[in-house]
């Protein structure tokens, strides 16, 4: 039952179910894949609806990706902190899906981590200074955990570390 059960949440599974039997409108189909299950996800669609899908773009972290999906697009960029790529892999997107009319439908699949990997820079090229000024702990939280009639009582503190960030220069 366990295995059953988490074999029917995964993505693909997921994407498989969903996908299945849908009709789509006379235009273009576009696929776009973000995160880290983002290739699984866009095989799955692909073993669906194969050559049905105009375009495809699948952006997913480094060594995620198992091998090629027909012809579409494939990226790997950085995640958690995005990289070069994840901009081009973003970039690619947003042009596979410029031009598009109210005829068209565009399958946008997302992951965990697709905030990282699926990022553009609001000002290109722009370069932020700053210097730190301070790092420590803040004050002391205690938490107390409690269960009626089991004689169960906890107290635990917790100081969440922070890092006071000054930023001096931003050039864009």
């Amino acid at each position: 039952i366990i295995r059953q059960s988490i074999a029917a949440v995964m993505p693909d599974e997921a994407v498989k179910r969903t996908l299945a039997g849908k009709k789509f409108d006379d235009g273009k189909i576009v696929l776009v894949a973000a995160g880290k299950a983002a290739w699984q996800m866009a095989d799955a669609a692909h073993m669906v609806l194969g050559s049905q899908i105009d375009k495809g773009v699948v952006i997913t972290k480094y060594d995620h990706i198992k091998g090629p999906i027909g012809d579409f697009k494939l990226y790997e960029a950085g995640h958690p902190i995005p990289d070069e790529n994840s901009f081009k892999a973003t970039q690619a997107a947003i042009d596979a899906v410029e031009g598009l009319t109210e005829k068209d439908d565009v399958i946008f699949l997302l992951s965990g981590g697709g905030s990282a990997l699926f990022e553009k820079p609001l000002v290109s090229g722009a370069k932020v200074t700053g210097k730190v000024l301070a790092q420590g702990k803040a004050k002391k939280i205690l938490v107390f955990k409690y269960k009626a009639k089991s004689n169960y009582r906890r107290r635990q503190g917790h100081r969440q570390p922070f890092t006071k960030v000054a930023i001096e220069k931003i050039e864009a």
